[in-house]
């Protein structure tokens, strides 16, 4: 169990780093972009580039930094059974909210997660996708989503001030909702 909580560990101190990494390089490529409020584009997803970002980051974990320590914070659980556990890590610099939703499919807890990212598609993709969005209020933002199986969904949600990353995973008759938020 200890090994499981430290791979754990290190998979967010990864995509932390990764998310600092990838957004530096990304805000070059921006910076000559011109969208309109509100518009989307979609395009295929890349699966070259998140690789070799995964690559790196398992790479450098295997070094002797340190491990960046995962605080639970409170854990409530609502009238209707979901069960939250928020967490910190990073000196607070990233916050961790990990839902089980009961009894529910993959859409039902997508319309939850939806209802707190209102950013995200009205309706949960079926295939990977990435789009583009440009708002008033969180500038341009890059939304990745990349199904690892039929029950296992990762997004990415890239703002100027940080990253967001969702992870759907069914686990039988529940829904399994990380939410992960990665300031600069």
């Amino acid at each position: 169990m200890k090994t499981v909580q430290s791979i754990l560990l290190i998979v967010s101190a990864a995509i932390c780093i990764s998310c600092q990494s990838k957004k530096e390089g990304s805000a070059a490529e921006v910076s000559g972009t011109e969208t309109s409020q509100q518009e989307e584009t979609e395009t295929p997803r890349q699966e070259t580039e998140v690789s070799a970002v995964v690559a790196e980051s398992t790479e450098e974990d295997t070094t002797d930094a340190p491990v960046p320590q995962r605080v639970l914070v409170k854990e409530t659980t609502a009238q209707d059974g979901v069960i939250t556990r928020e967490y910190t890590e990073d000196d607070g610099y990233s916050s961790i909210f990990e839902r089980i939703y009961p009894n529910m499919n993959m859409q039902q807890a997508y319309k939850r997660v939806r209802s707190i990212e209102k950013q995200l598609r009205k309706e949960l993709p079926t295939s990977n996708m990435e789009y583009e969005v440009k708002a008033d209020s969180t500038g341009l933002l890059n939304v990745t989503y990349a199904y690892e199986a039929k029950d296992h969904l990762k997004i990415e949600l890239f703002y100027q001030g940080g990253t967001t990353y969702i992870e759907m995973l069914r686990q039988g008759k529940d829904v399994k909702v990380t939410e992960t938020y990665c300031a600069d």
